[in-house]
């Protein structure tokens, strides 16, 4: 009996019991609800945001960048790797922008803004929302409204990018539990994790929202502020490496110089010699070779070679062209002329240009012919001949009119008379023959050499001076300046509301001034501090450019060189000798070019620029001039300082020149010292400044004038126009007694003390006040536009007498202020804008996500849910 399989299957199954059905199910709406649905466990996770995972998810966003960029060079990005490459091109761009703008700036530091100007404004686009939105929101409401996860397929999204899909499967229940807490939301509300997210989702929009609403004020207020506080940290550094650079230029110049040679010279010329190989050099050429020569130098360089070139290189040789001819043909008809010699005479016997040029087959505008001294001499006798002929043949022609022999004897003496003087010769030699040949070829590659080399030099000497004294920012002199003004201003104890109220009127300033010395150097501590402070400043600056490197002229020893001076000496000699042993065809070197850049080797005076000029001198003069003037500047303060403190202690022994003097002239001349120190420019030294004196004073009265608490009390003095009062300019008695107190009379001991072991500086600044008190207070004369008293000869020139005095305390003050207040105004401005939309962006968190939640379980009296 077979079995059956099927039969034996159904028999052997076990029966499972139906259940029943449950009360008040609805089959309709659970399949339209889904709820049993159950999707497949996510992948993905939250990236957390403590500052120790930041590395890894920064080099995990990093290569899924670089990928992405493959990925859409090769065509296979997605959407997400291609939205990526905005934030990746945005980047990029901004870096080629600040790049541009970095070789558009002249200074280190305007060149480092451009890239932490790009930093910031891009740290200002990350760091706003963090720090304005997501910490407040985060201790506000407990959980982070900037929350990123990476998908299944490790792709980094914002969560609350899309309000429509929030992957909230990636919370536990343990963290939106916690959340909730955070946000006060009660435990037995139905549904409390629905209520949750439902919050949470409403407290992250409206904080994008924020976002959204303040990015465009705050990323460029905070990105101005970043890069305003940046701006002095940066500045020490850079200055540091600055001056480390200046250094290595000046104690390894070769080196240096060898650096800077980019064969820009070589290059040109050579491409010009290759063009014009054997070609006649003609002016065009000429100018076109020394153009190229001169590549970097200033235009007259150009001028001065272009010279050079073409007497060197032309030879003995000379050439007869269309400027020979016309030579030839104008030169005889004008020495015929200049003898009385008939107009129709002449025309008759002098041929004209048109025949010459059929003479000697020369086309017109064309170079020429060579012609050597045995060609030159053929021409003549031929050329002296045909006039002979034609004197002939004009006697038999004109009958009537025939040449006498007084005429035909002066024609005889003009064609036979010296070559010097026969206008046929030096019509024949006026334009010397020149071809570009190989021998030329050699010679102008020779000087293009040695100006491509000198060039590298001389850009090496550009670069230290420049960087270091050059009147431009961040040199070194320059930020020395602003620190020792910055120091100086800030001892003074001026306040912002003073500055801002002077800072348009220079009167306004110096009476600022006035006053605050008169307070300052009454009180020892605080003369103390800015003295030394004052000096502290001028030792740093002696350490920076010291007098070994670039001597200022204040007390040097004539016997010892600075190395800049050596430097150019042995620049320039190089230059000189390798320039000077040219042998060309014409002259032995090219002359004038090392008179204008060494300086005359001859009796000669150089254009508009006086015997002394030269290249070298100029490097020399202007390097130590500026050194000079901003050292004297520091100077003038520290004895202004000076002047004020010794009439403040009332000794006379610091005030030996106008001791003798009766008190109401001693207040007006102490006035007149102090004011000097604080305004005097060169003009006031020339018209012996215009003070309003007394011509009749009380000489009766011979007292001391009057201090109270370090402060003068005058008796007669005020500043106000006093009736009886003249304007005494041409008062040579007031002048000498006035320069006498200012630079004279020896320093107080507390100036003296605030120089410490520095005895050289000390000396220094007495070598100043003795300097300025020959060079500017004992004049023999007075002048000014009214009178002239004396002899009007200058006994130093205006050129020093301004270097000597620097700038004027009142308008370093003046400028310092303005640059101050320009500064703080603009700080004022924004610095509150960006406070306030601060504190409103955190204020508004504490106004987010409120809802009203639903009402809590009914519990029964044994604890159990009422449903």
């Amino acid at each position: 009996m077979k079995t059956n399989l099927i039969q034996n299957f159904i028999h052997t199954q076990n029966t499972q019991p139906s259940k029943k059905e449950a009360p008040d199910f609805d089959i309709h709406h659970e399949l339209a609800n889904k709820t049993f649905i159950k999707p497949l466990k996510g992948q993905g996770r939250l990236i957390k945001s403590n500052i120790l995972y930041a590395p890894v998810e920064m080099a995990k966003s990093f290569a899924y960048d670089v990928n992405a960029l493959k990925g859409s060079i090769k065509g296979e990005a997605n959407d997400h790797q291609l939205g990526k490459l905005n934030d990746l091109g945005m980047k990029i761009g901004g870096l080629g922008i600040a790049g541009f703008l970095f070789t558009k700036r002249q200074t280190p530091l305007t060149k480092t803004m451009e890239f932490v100007g790009l930093g910031s404004f891009f740290a200002s686009m990350a760091l706003w929302p963090k720090i304005a939105i997501q910490l407040p929101a985060r201790l506000i409401h407990g959980f982070n409204v900037q929350q990123q996860y990476e998908d299944s397929f490790g792709r980094k999204k914002p969560f609350y990018q899309d309000a429509q899909f929030l992957p909230w499967d990636l919370y536990s229940a343990k963290e939106i539990d916690k959340i909730g807490d955070r946000m006060g939301v009660p435990k037995d509300i139905p549904n409390r994790r629905d209520f949750i997210q439902e919050k949470m989702k409403k407290i992250a929009i409206q904080n994008n929202t924020l976002w959204m609403l303040t990015a465009g004020f705050a990323t460029p207020i905070m990105s101005a502020l970043i890069c305003n506080q940046l701006e002095k940290p940066l500045a020490k550094p850079l200055a540091a490496h600055r001056n480390n650079e200046n250094n290595y230029i000046i104690n390894k110049f070769k080196d240096a110089s060898k650096g800077m040679i980019s064969n820009e010279i070589k290059n040109k010329t050579e491409k010009i010699i290759s063009v014009n190989q054997n070609k006649p050099l003609t002016k065009d050429l000429l100018n076109e070779l020394a153009d190229a020569i001169s590549t970097g130098f200033d235009p007259r360089v150009k001028k001065i070679i272009a010279k050079d070139l073409g007497l060197m290189l032309q030879s003995s040789s000379s050439v007869i062209n269309d400027n020979a001819i016309n030579a030839l043909v104008t030169n005889t008809k004008k020495a015929f002329l200049d003898k009385g010699i008939a107009t129709e005479i002449v025309d008759s016997l002098i041929p004209e240009a048109e025949q010459l040029r059929t003479y000697f087959a020369i086309e017109q505008g064309s170079f020429g012919n060579e012609i050597t001294k045995d060609n030159q001499e053929r021409i003549f006798q031929t050329f002296t001949k045909d006039i002979r002929r034609k004197m002939l043949e004009y006697n038999k022609s004109n009958p009537n009119k025939e040449i006498d022999r007084a005429t035909q004897k002066k024609i005889i003496q003009l064609l036979t008379a010296p070559a010097d003087k026969n206008p046929i010769y030096q019509a024949l030699t006026k334009e010397r023959y020149a071809v570009l040949d190989s021998k030329n070829q050699k010679l102008v590659r020779t000087v293009t050499n040695i100006m491509n080399e000198f060039k590298g030099e001389v850009d090496a000497m550009d670069k230290y001076v420049l960087q270091k004294v050059g009147q431009v920012a961040e040199t070194t002199l320059a930020n020395s300046w602003n620190k020792t003004v910055d120091m100086f201003v800030k001892n003074l104890r001026i306040t912002p509301q003073q500055i801002a109220e002077t800072r348009g009127d220079r009167l306004l300033t110096t009476e600022l001034l006035h006053t605050s010395l008169d307070n300052l150097t009454a009180e020892k501590p605080l003369y103390k501090k800015i003295t030394t402070d004052l000096i502290n400043q001028i030792m740093e600056l002696d350490r920076l450019i010291k007098k070994t490197e670039i001597d200022d002229g204040i007390f040097s020893n004539p016997e010892e060189i600075c190395k800049l001076d050596k430097r150019l000496e042995q620049m320039f000699q190089n230059f000189e000798t390798k320039l000077g042993n040219i042998t060309g065809k014409g002259k032995g070197d090219m002359e004038t070019l090392l008179d204008y850049m060494v300086g005359p080797r001859r009796s000669i005076e150089i254009p508009d620029r006086g015997k002394k000029w030269s290249v070298k001198n100029l490097y020399k003069s202007m390097a130590k001039e500026r050194l000079f003037s901003v050292k004297s500047t520091f100077f003038r303060m520290l004895n202004t300082l000076d002047t004020y403190r010794r009439v403040a202690i009332g000794d006379t022994s610091y005030m030996d020149s106008i001791k003798e003097l009766p008190r109401e002239l001693k207040e007006e001349v102490v006035e007149l010292s102090k004011g000097i120190g604080l305004s005097a420019h060169t003009a006031d030294y020339l018209t012996k400044f215009f003070a309003s004196t007394n011509p009749n004073p009380n000489w009766e009265d011979m007292s001391d004038i009057k201090l109270v608490n370090g402060k003068t009390v005058y008796k007669y003095f005020h500043r106000s126009v006093e009736a009886g009062k003249v304007n005494q300019p041409f008062n040579s008695k007031i002048f000498i007694d006035t320069m006498g107190l200012t630079y004279k009379d020896p320093i107080s001991d507390e100036t003296e003390k605030a120089f410490g072991k520095n005895k050289a500086l000390l000396n220094e600044f007495k070598e100043y006040r003795n300097q300025s008190f020959r060079k500017l207070g004992t004049y023999n004369y007075i002048e000014n536009t009214v009178a002239k008293v004396g002899d009007s000869a200058l006994p130093t020139s205006d050129k020093e007498m301004f270097n000597l005095l620097g700038a004027a305390m009142d308008e370093v003050v003046s400028n310092y202020g303005k640059q101050g207040y320009n500064t703080r105004k603009w700080m004022n401005i924004f610095a509150p804008a960006g406070a306030v939309l601060l504190g409103v962006t955190v204020l508004s968190q504490f106004f987010f996500g409120r809802m009203n939640p639903p009402s809590p379980i009914a519990k029964t009296d044994k604890g159990q849910i009422n449903a």
